[in-house]
């Protein structure tokens, strides 16, 4: 399910992208900022899809991924290990899936509605705040247990070289759906007073719709994600949604 899902995603975000692409280099208009860094975006999907699909393949059972969080006896074979490394660098790669995206729709703001100083300022902040979590939130999911070995050995991590993950992987989905209200709300007054060509209209609106999309995806997978009384995520409940978000 987890994988078909994935598949399916991936494939229509090679078309969507590829498009984009091919019709810029078709009209001759040439290649902008928003347009690669929605590339990076796809980049890291591409990538995070191929650790996915390797952790599916060599992976272990669901019942001995339960017992791997809570049993302090669990045993872990080589291939048990490298289905939670491809795990955990899926993980860190995630970021480098949203906020980029989040980046390219800043930067389309920027080059088609920044028609205003304190417009552009708004950007300009929020742009600013979108990178500054990216990079923080990759380097605090890679080092989020030291020795970084910890990270993926769920049951035998020591408490006191670890923080909170689970906790710190709800809050920054919380702080992805903060982002996402402010996508949509930050044009609103601007577009309004806009005279636009159809196709810019256009392109707007489905910024608008898929913003709307992303704030009830990402609130699904904050919710599915949650797991009391512990250290990590349920990464299986979430897979899904996070793919669908991303």
């Amino acid at each position: 399910m987890i994988t078909a899902v994935g598949a399916v995603l991936i494939v229509l975000s090679v078309i969507a992208v590829g498009l984009r692409f091919y019709t810029r280099f078709s009209l001759k208009t040439g290649f902008v900022w928003d347009d690669w860094s929605i590339l990076i975006s796809l980049s890291s999907l591409l990538a995070a899809g191929v650790c996915v699909l390797t952790a599916s393949i060599i992976g272990p059972d669901a019942a001995w991924l339960a017992v791997s969080y809570t049993d302090p006896d669990c045993v872990y074979t080589p291939a048990n290990q490298a289905h939670l490394k491809f795990s955990w660098i899926s993980s860190i790669l995630y970021f480098s899936i949203v906020f980029p995206a989040i980046l390219s729709i800043l930067l389309m703001y920027n080059r088609i509605l920044a028609i205003s100083p304190s417009f552009r300022r708004q950007v300009y902040t929020m742009g600013a705040l979108v990178t500054l979590f990216w990079i923080t939130c990759t380097l605090a999911n890679i080092f989020n247990c030291w020795p970084v070995k910890w990270s993926w050995v769920n049951s035998l991590t020591p408490a006191e070289y670890c923080f909170n993950f689970n906790i710190f992987w709800v809050a920054t989905g919380i702080v992805e759906v903060v982002f996402d209200i402010i996508i949509i709300i930050l044009p609103v007054n601007m577009v309004r007073g806009l005279q636009m060509s159809l196709k810019k209209s256009f392109g707007l609106k489905t910024v608008f719709l898929l913003g709307a999309f992303g704030i009830v995806t990402g609130a699904v997978r904050v919710e599915e994600a949650y797991l009391d009384d512990k250290r990590s995520p349920s990464y299986d409940d979430s897979e899904v949604w996070s793919s669908v978000h991303g």
